[in-house]
């Protein structure tokens, strides 16, 4: 089974979390993208989750 993929980007001049090509956000900082795309996969309850940065 392939693992998910948060990335955490600036798309379109804001800061976003990516997954599967889709976009949530905007966020206002980086920090607080970072703690969205955490929070996402852990509620996502994906053990092979992975984040980029």
């Amino acid at each position: 089974m392939a693992g998910v993929q948060y990335f955490v980007t600036r798309h379109k001049g804001r800061w976003m979390v990516a997954l599967n090509c889709e976009y949530s956000g905007p966020y206002a900082t980086e920090e607080e993208t970072i703690r969205a795309a955490v929070d996402a996969a852990y509620k996502g309850e994906r053990q092979d989750a992975t984040l980029r940065f």
